[in-house]
């Protein structure tokens, strides 16, 4: 079917009526609610969002957008800027303004670890995002070492539930936003520190590293349980390989080249860059037409405090 569903105004049914639930609770029982009402499941859903304007929602959506902002501005922030650039400002202002900045203010994230012990793929991929978007599009160095510091402690404690044997609850298909992701902070703090300290030595991180091998049973076929495909989606060879050489492991290595099969690896990069000059020339657009206005505009009031 591949249909996306937008779930809005989550946070306002809270007032009164649901007190004991956040967000995300809400959000996740209004979208039950609208498959229902559909006479569909999760299966046939490509994208589900749920967001507030008065209290932001991070999810993985919200994650992947960011990222994929702060990768146009790295990549086309100096042609963006040349032909629009409050357009450039503004996609710096709305990430850090929206993503960043209520990440680094909100402890109760249950995907962060504090509130919720037995944390999922979540933890590893909103954080592999998080981690670049800071260090791409912050302009303080002490944001990003906040950052940085709420991720490692997230990704600690995200550790903490991986079993030693390195499985992932969720089945190989969550592996790629799971171990993969893993693996994206892991190496996303490496560069930034020009050092990994070690961590791929740890032999939690490392069985992670060999979850595929161990799952893989032939051809395309992978042992499976929970919601995912015995035949996985979306894998990324490229970014398995790299884990395989970073732990050492050449059976991880040589299992990645043979999920790549014949393809060449250039055909992933045309892939991908096809997708960015899609979403560049969107946001460019978008932008270019609400830029002026937007600055333009007068601040806007504070929200007059409850009960007035």
């Amino acid at each position: 079917m591949g249909e996306a569903v937008w779930i809005i105004g989550t946070a306002m049914t809270r007032f009164q009526r649901y007190p004991d639930k956040d967000s995300i609770d809400l959000a996740s029982q209004a979208t039950l609610d609208a498959f229902d009402d559909a006479g569909v499941t999760i299966r046939d859903i490509d994208l589900i969002a749920a967001g507030s304007l008065i209290a932001p929602v991070l999810v993985s959506a919200f994650g992947e957008t960011a990222a994929l902002l702060a990768y146009t501005d790295l990549l086309a922030g100096d042609l963006i800027e040349s032909s629009a650039p409050m357009a450039r400002r503004r996609l710096r202002d709305e990430v850090r303004a929206r993503v960043l900045g209520p990440y680094r203010d909100n402890d109760q994230w249950w995907w962060f670890g504090l509130r919720k012990k037995d944390l999922n793929n979540w933890t590893p991929w909103i954080h592999a995002n998080l981690l670049a978007t800071s260090l791409l599009l912050d302009d303080r160095p002490q944001d990003v070492l906040v950052t940085a510091g709420r991720a490692i402690g997230a990704l600690d404690r995200y550790l903490d539930a991986v079993p030693d044997d390195g499985g992932c609850d969720e089945g190989i298909s969550y592996w790629w936003r799971a171990g993969a992701s893993l693996f994206e902070c892991l190496q996303t703090l490496a560069c930034a520190c020009g050092e990994d300290y070690g961590v791929y030595e740890i032999g939690k991180i490392r069985a992670i590293a060999r979850y595929p091998v161990i799952a893989h049973i032939a051809g395309p076929w992978h042992v499976n349980f929970a919601d995912g495909s015995p035949k996985p989606h979306g894998a990324v060879p490229h970014l398995l390989y790299r884990f395989g050489a970073a732990v050492g492991d050449q059976e991880v290595a040589q299992h990645a080249r043979a999920l790549r099969g014949d393809q060449a690896a250039a055909a992933d990069l045309i892939a991908g860059a096809a997708i960015w000059l899609i979403a560049l020339a969107t946001m460019v657009l978008i932008f270019t037409r609400q830029s002026n206005a937007y600055y333009r505009q007068p601040a806007r009031p504070p929200l007059a405090p409850a009960g007035r």
